[in-house]
């Protein structure tokens, strides 16, 4: 089998394990980097691509990821809440524009669009500063989330890019 890709596959997906919440990550990573060892062991023995497997096991990861960051986010309900409180804050904006002027006009699929866009920046910001150790860093992240969420804003809205 050939080291290089192997340990290349094996040092991503610990990167990628470091995105699970800290409790779960600390409890499981070490079995998990294992697992995924093993696995990818067992691909080279039959001859199948190493890189489909390890893709078939970094998608599996994802998945994972975002199902035990939903969970903790509604364990820690103080962080849900705000959430959903500056999402609709930022979304009373343009519902209070369409009530002022007869330019506006979003419908109810541009709203949940919206939603969905707000909302999911907030736990992208703090899946990535999980792991900050300055404010700095913390802002920059900040910063690239926003730009981001308005990039894709934009280019939903009027399609410059």
């Amino acid at each position: 089998m050939a080291d290089q890709p192997f340990n290349r596959y094996l040092s991503c997906y610990k990167r990628l394990l470091y995105f699970y919440p800290k409790p779960f990550y600390d409890h499981f990573a070490e079995s998990m980097e294992q697992t995924f060892s093993d696995l990818l062991r067992d691909c080279a023995e039959k001859d199948q691509s190493l890189l489909n497997c390890a893709l078939w096991l970094f998608l599996d990861t994802s998945a994972g990821i975002i199902r035990e960051k939903v969970t903790h986010m509604l364990i820690n309900r103080n962080t849900l809440i705000r959430l959903v409180v500056i999402t609709a804050s930022i979304l009373l904006i343009p519902l209070i524009a369409i009530q002022l002027s007869d330019a506006i006009s979003w419908g109810i699929a541009d709203f949940v669009v919206a939603a969905t866009l707000i909302f999911g920046a907030g736990p992208s910001y703090l899946a990535f500063t999980r792991t900050a150790t300055s404010v700095r860093q913390r802002a920059l992240v900040g910063v690239t989330v926003l730009a981001a969420l308005l990039l894709i804003w934009i280019q939903l809205a009027v399609g410059i890019v």
